[in-house]
């Protein structure tokens, strides 16, 4: 920062963002407007450290990383709601909403998920009917045609 007088005005503070603009200006090599920013005395730029952080790098780091989508498969896989997910993986609920709005691929993979468990109790059953276990039997039958077979 210098402070200056400019074409006869008054004194402004100037804000040079690189040494070589401010040595270029200096030996003519560009003009006023395209070297500096002229403001005000009272005006206080942001720090050197500050304008020199890359945008791209700023603001707050993702939640959904490989271990929290980990263990919302875990939960899902075990039965557990959207909620009780949730809360097992730390996050919230709109976080995974946001999610699944972003990446169309992850809920039905959520979805697959949620059905495994279901899957394996059919299997369980099946296995349990062909093994001869009346009791299955007649659960399935209630269960699966309750006009037929339900008390």
């Amino acid at each position: 920062m210098q402070d200056i007088t400019h074409s006869g005005e008054p004194a402004a503070r100037v804000v040079f963002l690189f040494q070589k603009d401010y040595q270029r200006y200096n030996d003519g090599n560009m003009s006023a407007l395209a070297a500096f920013q002229i403001l005000p005395h009272d005006y206080y730029p942001i720090s050197e450290a500050m304008a020199a952080t890359p945008k791209s790098h700023m603001g707050r780091p993702h939640v959904m990383t490989k271990p929290t989508i980990s263990k919302l498969r875990l939960a899902f896989l075990v039965g557990c709601s959207e909620r009780e997910a949730c809360i097992f993986a730390g996050i919230h609920r709109l976080t995974l909403y946001r999610y699944q709005d972003k990446n169309p691929d992850f809920c039905d993979q959520k979805q697959a998920w949620q059905t495994y468990l279901v899957l394996q109790a059919r299997f369980n059953i099946a296995e349990a009917i062909r093994a001869g276990d009346v009791q299955s039997s007649w659960r399935y039958l209630r269960a699966k045609h309750p006009e037929e077979f339900g008390v």
